[in-house]
């Protein structure tokens, strides 16, 4: 299990992902503007983002990213991708060597058309990057609703022929949230390139290799799949 999950961004997905995560890691939830933090802390609600949505007591919120990183096994940025780089810049001074760093943005960056994992690996290289990718609605996975994610990062294997940090990292994350008070469930696997990826089904009755390549090959998972 992870020892820290940082969420980066307080919006509707960040909320939902932190949210999620905090039911069976210790998460931090990032807001810039310290008011929601404070709010978030008080009412384990988001009223600007996901009002209605009761947070788990166990998810702490921060407008310090110094707080949110420093010691985190894993950062999701769940920023806008026209904020990404600079909210990135300014939190990795606290980015722990080795971390990965996950991105729930869409798009690509306006000016330079890079991709996040592109951005990531300028802003802060050598660390290990990826994607979390849907369909996903924020307010129905927040509901407990049926839904299908994938995440993938591509690292070079290692020497010993061990699975890279990135990948080991991304099947921690998918067991935190398989194993998280939420009624979606996950199933890792292994795609081509050293990426790992995960699907979730809460219907999904058994978790054997064939069933988890059959999800993360359905239509709807490869129309979801990102390249980092």
């Amino acid at each position: 299990m992870l020892d820290k999950v940082a969420v980066i961004g307080a919006g509707s997905w960040g909320t939902t992902v932190a949210s999620m995560a905090a039911g069976s890691v210790p998460t931090v939830l990032w807001a810039r503007r310290p008011a929601l933090a404070l709010t978030l802390e008080e009412t384990r609600e988001n009223p600007d983002h996901l009002p209605g949505v009761v947070l788990p007591e166990t998810l702490r919120a921060t407008s310090s990213l110094e707080d949110a990183v420093s010691g985190s096994a894993l950062v999701v940025m769940a920023v806008p991708s026209h904020g990404f780089r600079t909210v990135l810049g300014e939190l990795a001074p606290y980015l722990p060597a080795g971390t990965p760093v996950l991105s729930l943005a869409k798009g690509l960056e306006q000016g330079t058309h890079l991709r996040m994992t592109e951005v990531i690996a300028e802003v802060a290289p050598g660390q290990p990057a990826g994607v979390l990718t849907g369909p996903n609605l924020a307010r129905e996975i927040a509901a407990g609703q049926p839904a299908a994610t994938v995440v993938a990062m591509t690292t070079p294997q290692s020497p010993n022929g061990s699975a890279p940090t990135a990948s080991r990292a991304a099947a921690m994350a998918s067991r935190s949230l398989r194993e998280s008070r939420r009624p979606a469930r996950l199933s890792s696997g292994r795609s081509p390139g050293n990426s790992a990826t995960v699907a979730a089904n809460p219907g999904e009755k058994s978790e054997s290799g064939a069933k988890q390549h059959s999800d993360a090959n359905s239509p709807a998972s490869r129309r979801a799949s990102p390249r980092p």
